[in-house]
Parts: structure tokens; sequence; C-alpha cells
């Protein structure tokens, strides 16, 4: 994993560099992105109670040029794991809805994305979910993550942590997004995560006051 990067002084410094370095990835290497992130999280959820109970995966639509899961959420379902996906609420809030292959989708009203169209449920209505897959510009070795700034998933995490907190939040990113502690600012409000994948593999971070020894 590639750890090159700058330590941006406000978070609007890191994304607009974090989004053109994105953008400068080269299209044609998404498919073998796309096969290694599949073939990441599966061995992960193999190498967990998962193998023998089909558990609750929380995913998420891509937009190039984030990592891509739509191979993942594919194998995940063949593979009898039930899925959900969020649409965007007013108030910056997300509730979630049944993805699988097929399901209609219609263009949000709070952003430039497709969403699933079935009945929507707030997280907190969702007791079965095992594994949330968190989308992110960045996450650092603490498990800061940075996101687009809409603060969505911020708020969903927050109330994640007290209505579930046995669910799994790994973030996603590509391998040169996992930085060094100190690169971007972090807020109070900010939840950080315990885990991330990323095409090369799965990683252990660790939550601030946590030492090494201890993750």
């Amino acid at each position: 994993m590639s750890f090159d990067n700058e330590n941006w002084d406000s978070k609007s410094a890191a994304r607009t560099a974090l989004r053109a370095r994105r953008r400068a990835l080269p299209a044609s290497e998404r498919g073998t992105i796309a096969r290694q992130l599949a073939a990441t999280v599966l061995e992960y959820l193999e190498g967990t109670d998962a193998a023998a109970e089909k558990v609750l995966v929380a995913g998420y639509l891509d937009l190039p040029p984030e990592p891509p899961v739509m191979d993942l959420l594919f194998q995940l379902h063949a593979a009898g794991h039930p899925i959900v996906v969020p649409v965007c609420e007013a108030e910056r809030r997300l509730t979630w809805v049944d993805w699988f292959p097929g399901v209609p989708l219609a263009k949000s009203r709070y952003g430039p994305l497709l969403e699933p169209l079935g009945p929507r449920r707030p997280v907190e209505a969702l007791p079965e979910l095992r594994l949330v897959l968190v989308p992110a510009l960045a996450i650092d070795l603490r498990g800061n993550r940075i996101g687009q700034g809409g603060g969505y998933y911020d708020r969903m995490l927050a109330g994640l942590r007290v209505a579930n907190p046995a669910a799994e939040l790994v973030g996603v990113v590509h391998d040169s997004e996992l930085l060094p502690e100190g690169s971007f600012p972090v807020d109070p409000f900010d939840v950080p995560l315990p885990a991330v994948f990323t095409p090369s593999g799965f990683a252990e971070l660790r939550p601030p006051g946590v030492p090494a020894h201890e993750v």
C-alpha cells in the first residue's frame, strides 16, 4: 500500500487534491480494481462466521472514479448475502433500500447519483446489519475518514454506533488513499473506522487512544 501524501491544512484542500488524484487514475484499471476489491471482501467474510451464515451487508452504488464495488455486490448477492444501499434524504440523512440485480433505479433528489426504489428504512431499523462498507476519499492509519463533505455518513455512523455496536464498519478506498496519521484535519464529530478494505487487502486500523499492541 502507498503512503505518499501531503499534509493538508484544510479538508477543502485535501478533498480537492484527493479528487484530482482519483480523476488521474487510468480508467482501464477499474476492472482489475473491481475484481481485487471483490476478492478482498469475500476473503474477509470467509474468515468470519459469515462463511456459515448469510449476513446483511450495507454497500453503496459507486460512481467513477470511486473504488468500484458493483462486482462485489453481484458476488455477495450470488453467495446469498442480503444487501442494502443508501438513499439520500433531507437534512443530510441516509435511509437504506434492498439492493439486488435488476432493482429499479431513479435519480437522487440530493446528488448526481442513482438510487434504488423500494421501502426505505433508517439504519436503526436494521438490527441484523453485520458489515457496513463505508466510502471515503481517504482514510488514515488511525481510522480517521475524509468523505465528500456532505456529512451523510458521519450522521449515520454516529447513530449506528449506538443502535448496533456489533455492526462492523470498514472503509473502502484505493491503495493510495490509505494515508499516514495527520494527513488531513479531523473534526470532533468524525467517526473513526476500525478497519479498511483496499484492492490490496484488509487492514485493521488504530483508533485514537488505542495503543498499537491493542489493535
